[in-house]
């Protein structure tokens, strides 16, 4: 008996955890961010300085195709602007940006799909 309910315990301890069902807000966001993945944006510098953003690759939505190339020039800006020639610091600060970005404009643009599919 003792035997039994020890082997039940390990059983139940090695088990994977159930996952808690993601809320529709929640799978929202993980759709708009897996459609913000797909988009590829190009950057450019030109001579001047400035810089160039442009879609490789689109998400099939314009909105999203321009936000994306916005805040990739954003952080470029960010991070370039410094002057310095260390790639290593300039991939050091897009790194440290790009993930709250990212996490920011996918909730934000999954907030206004909720707003505009509710006046539809």
């Amino acid at each position: 008996m003792m035997l039994t309910m020890v082997a039940s315990l390990l059983v139940a301890l090695a088990a994977p955890p159930v996952a808690p069902q993601a809320t529709p807000e929640q799978d929202e966001i993980m759709v708009m961010g897996q459609r913000l993945k797909d988009v590829q944006v190009r950057l450019g510098q030109r001579a001047n300085g400035t810089f160039r953003c442009t879609v490789g690759q689109s998400s099939g939505s314009a909105l999203i195709d321009r936000e994306m190339a916005a805040l990739t020039c954003s952080i470029a800006r960010k991070c370039y602007s410094a002057g310095d020639d260390q790639g290593q610091q300039k991939k050091d600060c897009i790194a440290r940006l790009w993930d709250p970005a990212i996490i920011q404009l996918a909730e934000r643009l999954a907030g206004e799909r909720k707003i505009q599919d509710a006046q539809d």
